[in-house]
């Protein structure tokens, strides 16, 4: 058998198999062609979608990166899409009228028994607006008081909740689990912008795996751009890079003096062998990623597996994780992603979120 050759990509130089661009560039250039097409080319590929609304392969081709990219109003797609009972992707319905919601609450509060249940919940959790918290107390109800259809489902509503980035209380409070403004990391350099940083090697090792510790992520949230997160001063993720790229979650205690301690939670959460090399540490710590200028739909991040964000809504690889706090044991609120393959290894995203009140950081992994 002939031996494998690795071929350059065009663009990056990444070694690969194949011709042409590498994965991250072909997302890259997807990317940028999408966020300059013109206003009258988007609106025709918007009616195209809804007028296409059952064809799946169009769904994915045109809608995701149409809402992702370009923050497209979805009311219309919301609309078709009811009419044919097209519930996936669920994002269809961000931006639907009224009456579509109003219609979809009536059909799960008085149909006994809805085969769509699952996937209706989800859709609503993600309606951007709710007025007179109508769907916070449908779903309030259907809690309380399960429909037939709840056998169906392995979860509560609550917890479908989550999928659009909130919860509720017993008492029906809302309550938020992600930040409204959303910013990406974009190639640039570290040493004139030091708003977020990925990756700055401590002096100290992991006393688990004896892999050298890191600050995955420091937030400087007097940046007027990170103000939305509430922050008055420098926090740091202290974490190992070798374990949390693999279990987790891992937690830390912060200040915003910038100071940070790990906190020991579960044996489950750490390696006992450093698979992380010197090599991988260098490449991570010498990414060239800054925080971009101007911010992004929320939902940007959630398009693709190579986006690294602070804030909006997470691309999550498996299912939704927001973490109990160990401190105060309610949930924490996401407020970044950081995509694993800039480690030089690995292949997953982790997850940083944040309990403001007891000044802790989690960082969770899921693997691809």
């Amino acid at each position: 058998m002939a031996e494998r050759i690795p071929i350059p990509c065009t663009n990056c130089g990444r070694e690969k198999y194949f011709e042409g661009l590498c994965y991250w560039c072909r997302i890259e250039k997807e990317r940028d062609e999408w966020l300059v097409m013109p206003d009258e080319e988007i609106e025709k590929k918007k009616q195209y979608v809804i007028d296409n609304i059952e064809d799946k392969d169009i769904i994915y081709q045109y809608f995701r990166p149409l809402f992702h990219y370009r923050a497209i109003n979805t009311a219309d797609i919301a609309k078709a899409a009811f009419a044919k009972e097209v519930y996936y992707p669920h994002e269809l319905y961000r931006d639907a009228f009224p009456e579509t919601v109003d219609k979809m609450i009536n059909l799960l509060l008085t149909t006994p028994d809805k085969t769509e249940g699952s996937s209706m919940l989800c859709c609503l959790s993600l309606v951007k607006e709710d007025p007179g918290n109508k769907i916070l107390n449908a779903f309030l109800e259907l809690e309380n008081n399960p429909r037939e259809w709840r056998k169906k489902l392995y979860v509560d509503p609550s917890r479908y909740a989550d999928i659009g980035g909130w919860t509720f209380e017993k008492d029906g409070t809302r309550v938020q689990l992600v930040y409204p403004q959303a910013y990406p990391f974009v190639k640039g350099d570290r040493e004139k912008d030091k708003a977020a940083i990925m990756c700055v090697r401590k002096d100290t090792k992991c006393s688990h795996c004896s892999c050298q510790m890191v600050d995955m992520l420091t937030i400087d949230g007097r940046d007027e751009r990170l103000s939305f997160l509430g922050i008055d001063g420098v926090i740091k993720a202290l974490t190992c890079p070798n374990c949390s790229s693999v279990y987790g979650p891992t937690y830390c205690r912060y200040t915003v003096n910038g100071e940070s301690e790990v906190l020991e939670v579960s044996d489950d959460a750490y390696l006992d062998e450093n698979y992380m090399t010197d090599e991988d540490l260098t490449e991570f710590e010498n990414n060239n990623f800054v925080l971009a200028r101007e911010p992004v739909n929320p939902l940007y991040g959630c398009k693709d597996d190579i986006t690294h964000m602070i804030g909006g809504m997470a691309n999550w690889v498996q299912d939704t994780e927001y973490l109990d706090c160990p401190c105060c044991s309610k949930k924490m609120k996401y407020f970044a992603q950081i995509q694993d393959y800039i480690l030089g290894s690995g292949d997953g995203t982790i997850y940083f979120e944040v309990c403001t009140d007891c000044q802790i950081i989690g960082m969770a992994h899921q693997q691809t």
